[in-house]
This record gives structure tokens, sequence and C-alpha cells, in this order.
């Protein structure tokens, strides 16, 4: 039988749906959620972990962003700290951990207590650099084990106020100013993922076994170009054969997630055209597939298992 221990981290965690931009880099789960303080907070219903603290905003409800974390018998998540009056910043347990913002009407009383949110202080006397990012990263508060902060995208602009430091704790240079894009907050990243030119176009996104990166709509949705972005636009449909003598097709970009099926050497998988993401935690590259067995009509497959018609 699993110990008590046990048993109040397991978790599960569900793709709401993966159809557009999604989230995390370096950080909406791997290290940063597997990294903070344990502080335990049962689950009283199942709810939406948000991956920026923007729910309201329509790029943020599109399918993608967020997740639902499923409530069972004596479930907790992490509850890091209160971001307000009605959100705190959670992750969840294991493997596939990831953090985001849940509202608290969702959780019971932490096992231990918590504190609000920080800011980063930003000094007008100094010099102001315009960085990009190249791929996707963590925004956090001083301590980025606990205050994560929002997660940058691909080509989203950081403005730099001085130059970069080196922190105690931090495994790297880290600069301090205020993001541009998807997260409009001052905070501190990587100084590595920062570049003085903007980035050539992303092969993919996220780096969490429960975030996805931009992938297009079904080809049967009715989705205006206008309303996304550019590198969100409806993709042709393309074929391809699995070359493996079984390959998955799981839920998300990981082979943490969910299996929804298996296909064998010959079988024929398609629906989009290169909608690839790279998963940095496994060094793998998946492939966007149509699959009725997943929530949002996406599966997504080991690009090496399989060879483009």
């Amino acid at each position: 039988m699993a110990s008590k221990k046990t048993q109040r981290r397991g978790v599960t965690v569900a793709a709401v749906s993966l159809a557009s931009a999604a989230l995390l880099i370096g950080g909406a789960g791997g290290a940063e959620a597997a990294q903070a303080p344990t502080n335990p907070a049962p689950l009283k219903k199942s709810c939406t972990l948000w991956f920026n603290y923007t729910p309201h905003r329509a790029m943020d409800k599109t399918p993608g962003h967020s997740v639902t974390v499923a409530k069972g018998n004596g479930r907790t998540v992490n509850y890091r700290y209160n971001w307000d009056a009605h959100y705190a910043v959670v992750s969840t347990w294991g493997s596939g951990a990831v953090w985001g913002f849940m509202n608290r009407s969702c959780l019971g009383k932490p096992e231990h207590a918590v504190g609000g949110r920080l800011t980063e202080h930003l000094s007008s006397g100094v010099a102001k650099h315009t960085r990009y990012l190249c791929g996707q990263q963590t925004l956090y508060v001083r301590d980025h084990q606990q205050r994560v902060i929002g997660r940058l995208y691909h080509g989203d602009r950081f403005t730099q106020y001085g130059k970069t430091r080196k922190m105690k704790k931090d495994n790297g240079r880290i600069a301090v100013g205020y993001a541009y894009g998807q997260v409009h907050k001052a905070g501190r990243v990587y100084a590595k993922y920062l570049s003085t030119k903007p980035c050539g176009t992303a092969t993919a996104a996220p780096a969490t076994a429960a975030t996805a990166a931009p992938a297009p709509a079904p080809a049967s949705a009715a989705v205006s170009g206008a309303n996304l972005p550019a590198s969100h636009a409806v993709a042709a449909s393309c074929q391809y054969k699995v070359t493996w003598p079984v390959a998955g097709v799981y839920e998300q970009p990981s082979n943490a997630s969910t299996l929804l099926k298996d296909k064998r050497a010959g079988d024929v998988v398609g629906g989009y055209c290169d909608w690839t993401y790279y998963n940095t935690t496994e060094g793998n590259t998946y492939l966007a597939v149509a699959t009725d067995s997943a929530a949002d009509g996406i599966g997504w497959m080991r690009r090496d298992a399989l060879v483009k018609l």
C-alpha cells in the first residue's frame, strides 16, 4: 500500500487543450516546480491552473494556456504563496510537476503559513538595454525556487536594467528588467536566453510535461488569423508514416503525459504540417497530429518515429 505521503502528493494533471500557445521553458514545471518548498494543501475541487496570471485576457483563455488539476481522494498541490486575495501560486507534484496560478477557492488550508507576492525593484538610474527572448523562460522575483511570477514566450521583448548579475543560488547570470509580450511584469530571467537582436522562428516552446508549444487549431475550427498571432494560424494538412514498431500518441508533448493510443509501423497520421515541440527536459521533439482521443483533437508523437509522406 502506498504511504500517506505518496498518496497526498499524487495529483492528476489533465490538459484542457493544447490548440494554441502555451507556456514554459526552463520552467513551467521541471526544476522550478520541483524545487519549491514543500507545503501541501488539499484540493477542494478540480480546478484550472493558469500558466500566467491573466485568465481575464483573451489570449490566456485560449487552449494551451492552462491545465486542469483533477480533484482526488486526499490529493494536494504545493501551495507556494498568495498572489492576491483571489489567486495563489501552486505547483503539482512529481516528475511532470507544473506551476501556475489557481483560484484560492479551490484550495484547502495549506500545511504551513504562506506569504504574499514580492515585487522586483527597477532602478531608474541605470542604463536600459532592449533584449529579446530566444525560446521561453520563467520570470521570477529574487528567489527563483519560490517566487515564480510569469512565463515569457519566444520573441517577447525584455528591457534589461543595468548589467547582468551573478546570484549565489542561481545557475548562471541573470538580468533584471521589465518583460513585454505575454507578461507585462518586472522580474528577472537567465541572461543566456536573451539576445540583442530578435530571435529566429522557434521550432517549439515550453519545456515541461504539462505545457505545450504553439499548435494550430483543428482544421475544422473557425479561427480568424486576426485573433491569433501569426504563428498560431491554422496550418495545412500533412501526412506522416510511422516507422517505429510501436509509437505512442500522447495528450501532451511529453512521454510523462497520458498515452492516448499506440500506432504501429506503416500507420499513417497527420492533420498538421510540421508543428513540432522540443521538450528540453527529455531532449525529444514531438509532432502534433490529429486524433479524436485527445481533449482538444491534437495528439503528440515523437518526431523521429515518423517520416513525412
